[in-house]
């Protein structure tokens, strides 16, 4: 007998798979992949229109996969980042990260548990400046946004595929996922600068001041993932069975009237 579980893609207990390697939260990732991939559909092409907000140079790459990282970065997402081992500014960036669990009713039932994960999504975009750096890109996390709500309200890209399925497959298949939903967003600005100080008078220090800013969009998700029940040896699980409703009048052979299969739990899991 075995005591593995699989909740969601992950299997419990987490297999060893060399020294130092990362502990992974499956869904993280393909999340990441997914909403990468449909950020830099959404776009690309018009991002490489424009100059930089840094140099001159055109950011060609809304969301590059390097810059995709399932934890939270706090207040640290304009510090450098160890990409490939070399330390760079990750930005534009993308995180994910899990920002609590429960029981779900709604995915459960009488033969398999599940859970609710709120995730998390903050993506940040290159520092601008007001009012210049906001006036070419005022709909810059509109359109970040709506491409959120696009991925969970759709749920597939006829172009993309993710762990070996075949293009088009939805991503909450490919996840393993009972269900996907966008809850909710939030446009802001992240680290402006210079921070406002009270001055005499009541003004504020950075009055009048160009302000310096990361743009960015907090999305929150919630993914319904089913808890399997623990793998049994082959010889003991139970396996499809026949209902059968007769009707005898106790002076001949019974007659069969209706016939069904009950389905083991493990194919209905």
């Amino acid at each position: 007998m075995s005591d593995t579980v699989e909740v969601g893609l992950l299997s419990l207990p987490v297999a060893p798979s060399g020294t130092n390697t990362a502990i992974e939260d499956p869904t993280l990732l393909g999340l990441l992949d997914f909403l990468g991939f449909l950020i830099k559909d959404a776009l690309d092409a018009k991002l490489t229109e424009q100059g930089g907000p840094v140099t001159s140079a055109a950011i060609a790459d809304a969301c590059p996969v390097g810059f995709r990282f399932p934890w939270d970065p706090q207040d640290n997402f304009m510090r450098p980042h160890n990409v490939g081992g070399a330390m760079v500014q990750p930005l534009p960036g993308l995180w994910a990260w899990e920002e609590g669990q429960q029981w779900s009713k709604e995915g459960s039932s009488l033969m398999v548990e599940a859970i609710e994960r709120e995730i998390k999504v903050l993506y940040v975009f290159p520092q601008l400046a007001t009012p210049d750096g906001m006036l070419a890109r005022h709909g810059l996390m509109s359109a970040i946004g709506k491409t959120f709500a696009r991925a969970a309200m759709i749920g597939l890209h006829h172009e993309y595929s993710y762990n070996g399925d075949p293009p088009g497959t939805p991503i909450w298949r490919s996840l393993n996922l009972v269900d996907f939903q966008y809850l909710k967003g939030a446009a802001g600005r992240l680290a402006q600068t210079p921070t406002a100080g009270a001055q005499q008078g009541g003004r504020g220090g950075a009055e009048g001041y160009v302000h310096r800013f990361y743009p960015a969009f907090t999305a929150t998700f919630s993914v319904i993932e089913h808890v399997q029940p623990v793998s049994d040896d082959a010889d003991t699980l139970q396996t499809d069975g026949t209902l059968t409703l007769a009707v005898d009048d106790g002076t001949s052979d019974p007659l069969d009237v209706l016939e069904r299969t009950i389905i083991s739990p493990h194919d209905q899991a």
